[in-house]
C-alpha cells in the first residue's frame, strides 16, 4: 500500500497571525447561506445562533455547561420556531460532552471545524437533507467508530474526516460529486501532519467520486451493487435493506440473537453461510463494518 505523508496540506490552507492558526481553505462548493447584515446573535438552551437571510438559522456555538447536555446531543431541527439549515464555523469545535451526536433533519451545511476535535463523540446521526460537509468539519473527532454519510450529501471538503483511525473504511454515496484531500483515511502525526492509513478502504460505485478518490491517493477501492429496475440487489448483511452494511446492522443482528426483534423476510443474516445465524455472523459483520474483513 503507498503511504502518502502530507506535511504541508494543513499548513498550505492555513496562516500564523499572532500565534492563532486561520483557516483559509473550504471544501469547492462555496455553501450559498449568508447571514443577514446585522449578524446579530441569540441564545437558547447553550444554543448561539443567528438568522440568515432566507429566515433560517445557523448555529454559531454551544455551550455545554447551560444546555446540560450529558452523553447525548440531540440538535434542535427547530429554534422559536425557525428551522436549522446550518452549522456554523467551529460552532461544535473541541466540545466533549457529548457521545452522540444527532443532527437534526433540514441541516443542510456543516461548515468549517463545525466539529473540530469533538473527541468523545463515538456515533453520529446525520440527516438526509445534508448536502455539504465542509474543510476539517470533522477532523480529529478521534472516538468516532464509524461514518454513515447521508444518501444526498453532495460536497466534502477537505481534511473533512481525518484523524479518525477508529474508522477502516468509509461508504460513499452515489451521490457526492467532490472530495477533497485528506477528506478520509488520515492519522495524524503531529500536530500539522497527516499520514495515510494503509488499512483504510473506500467503498462505492464504478465511475463515482469515491473511486477517484481511492485511485488518486491510494486506497483500496470496493465497488457497491447497482441499483437495477429500481430495485437494490440484497447485500450480504445488510438487514435493514438500506442498501448499505453499516453499524445499524450490527445493533439489528445483535438484537435479534438476544430474540428482542425479528428479522425481516428475504434479508441475509448468515455471514458464513454456514447455514444458521448466531455470533459468529455478529462478529464477522461487526469486523466488516469496521473495514477488517469483507463479505
Amino acid at each position: 500500500m503507498c503511504i502518502k505523508k502530507i506535511t504541508t496540506g494543513l499548513l498550505a490552507l492555513t496562516m500564523v497571525f499572532s500565534g492563532a492558526i486561520m483557516p483559509m481553505g473550504t471544501i469547492a462548493a462555496e455553501t450559498s447561506i449568508t447571514a443577514s447584515a446585522a449578524n446579530k446573535t441569540y441564545n437558547y438552551n447553550g444554543y448561539q445562533y443567528i438568522v440568515l437571510e432566507d429566515g433560517t438559522l445557523e448555529i454559531t456555538a454551544f455551550d455545554a455547561a447551560a444546555n446540560g447536555c450529558k452523553g447525548k446531543l440531540e440538535i434542535p431541527a427547530t429554534i422559536n420556531g425557525k428551522k436549522v439549515t446550518s452549522i456554523g464555523k467551529y460552532a461544535f469545535h473541541g466540545c466533549t460532552a457529548f457521545n452522540e451526536l444527532h443532527i437534526p433533519e433540514g441541516v443542510k451545511t456543516i461548515s468549517d471545524f463545525g466539529f473540530y476535535e469533538c473527541s468523545s463523540v463515538k456515533k453520529i446521526v446525520f440527516p438526509k437533507s445534508l448536502t455539504t460537509i465542509c474543510y476539517c468539519a470533522f477532523d480529529n473527532c478521534k472516538s468516532l467508530t464509524a461514518i454513515d454519510l447521508p444518501e444526498n450529501i453532495k460536497d466534502i471538503g477537505i481534511f473533512a474526516f481525518s484523524g479518525i483511525v477508529n474508522v477502516k473504511s468509509v461508504l460513499i454515496p452515489k451521490s457526492v460529486v467532490s472530495i477533497g484531500e485528506g477528506a478520509f483515511g488520515y492519522k495524524y502525526v503531529g500536530r500539522f501532519s497527516v499520514q495515510q492509513m494503509d488499512d483504510f478502504t473506500v467503498k462505492g460505485y464504478k465511475g463515482s467520486a469515491a473511486e477517484k478518490y481511492a485511485s488518486d491517493y491510494g486506497f483500496k477501492f470496493i465497488a457497491e451493487a447497482e441499483k437495477t429496475d429500481g430495485e437494490t440487489k440484497k447485500i450480504k448483511g445488510d438487514l435493514n435493506g438500506d442498501g448499505k452494511v453499516n453499524v445499524t446492522d450490527t445493533t439489528k443482528l445483535a438484537a435479534f440473537l438476544k430474540g428482542k426483534i425479528s428479522l425481516p423476510e428475504g434479508v441475509d443474516a448468515d455471514i458464513n453461510g454456514d447455514g444458521k445465524i448466531n455470533v459468529t455472523d455478529l462478529t464477522l459483520l461487526a469486523a466488516c463494518v469496521k473495514g477488517y474483513r469483507i463479505l
